[in-house]
């Protein structure tokens, strides 16, 4: 245990990390892929990349996910004190503190000092909704823990130990999982080094229809005609990054104000014929290329049809 960090070599420190872990995934699955609200680096103009904004938030993902397990191991390492019929509730109580303690971090360090996101970036009032979810994921859960420790101890604390565990494991399947609202409907990442040209080639082999693309080239709003396997997508240098392909939830909750026409990220209503430039570009390198209005994409269709602009996002510009 001496290679342990001291956080960790007590049941009720091991169960505080792993409560500020699952605060992290709870925010991250919830935040990020459910409600999809804001993305890690939200607000960071330097990182307006959207392939570079979602490869972050996996990341994240990854990093609480190996906290949560660390944790884990170290409560399974004191088997013994955690068998302990008064240590339960003295488990849930920090696992409580730590979740709290995870949404104070977030919110004063990552929202109000560096300015990486807010709850909701795409609202005039984004501190009204910091506030809130402080409040009712902050302050409830460390109420809750003051409470637990306050009462005589009881409950068992290898039962309270597994229940975190099946949390752990449900929070890991859940973050690599990608939200989805329909079975035709995707948001599919390429990863860094793939071009934009082979993206689309590789899409028409999958029988996508095209329906955004982000300024980059890097993450594209597709329809299927058959869904494809994950093998698939791996083999063309892709993963699936979300389920709301039409909507494009973080898209166009993006920080967008004052942004160029040049930019790398940019609403679907700015970048209605981004696939169709894609092409163009390929007939300049390639001379055997049709023209774009006679290419076939997917389903047979022109491609000029398949690539349609999503209701504009108004811009919101956050200080």
């Amino acid at each position: 245990m001496a290679v342990l960090p001291a956080s960790l070599r007590s049941p009720f420190g091991a169960a505080l990390v792993l409560g500020l872990a699952l605060g992290g995934f709870f925010d991250g699955i919830l935040l990020h892929q459910v409600l999809e609200w804001h993305h890690l680096l939200s607000n960071l103009d330097a990182v307006s990349d959207l392939r570079t904004q979602i490869l972050a938030d996996g990341l994240f993902h990854l990093l609480m996910f190996v906290l949560a397990v660390a944790a884990l191991l170290a409560l399974g390492r004191r088997w013994g004190a955690t068998g302990h019929e008064s240590a339960g509730r003295t488990l849930l109580a920090g696992a409580l503190y730590g979740f709290a303690l995870w949404h104070v971090i977030d919110a004063v360090a990552f929202h109000w000092l560096l300015g990486l996101h807010r709850v909701r970036v795409d609202v005039p009032d984004p501190l009204f909704w910091d506030l809130l979810w402080l409040a009712v994921f902050g302050a409830v859960p460390f109420l809750i823990a003051h409470w637990l420790r306050r009462k005589p101890p009881g409950g068992s604390g290898r039962r309270a130990t597994a229940g975190l565990g099946v949390l752990v494991l449900g929070g890991g399947i859940a973050s690599a999982w990608p939200a989805s609202n329909s079975s035709d409907e995707a948001m599919v990442l390429f990863l860094p080094g793939i071009s934009p040209v082979h993206a689309f080639e590789a899409l028409a082999r999958m029988d996508a229809r095209v329906r955004w693309v982000d300024g980059g080239g890097g993450v594209w709003a597709v329809q299927w005609s058959r869904r494809p396997s994950a093998l698939e997508l791996l083999r063309e240098g892709a993963v699936l990054a979300g389920g709301t392909a039409l909507g494009l939830g973080c898209v166009g909750s993006m920080r967008l104000a004052e942004r160029g026409a040049g930019s790398a990220l940019q609403t679907p209503a700015q970048q209605p014929d981004a696939a169709v430039r894609v092409l163009q570009q390929r007939a300049v390198d390639d001379e055997d290329v049709a023209a774009p209005a006679d290419r076939q994409f997917g389903d047979q269709q022109p491609l000029a049809a398949p690539v349609e602009a999503a209701p504009r996002v108004p811009a919101v510009r956050h200080h």
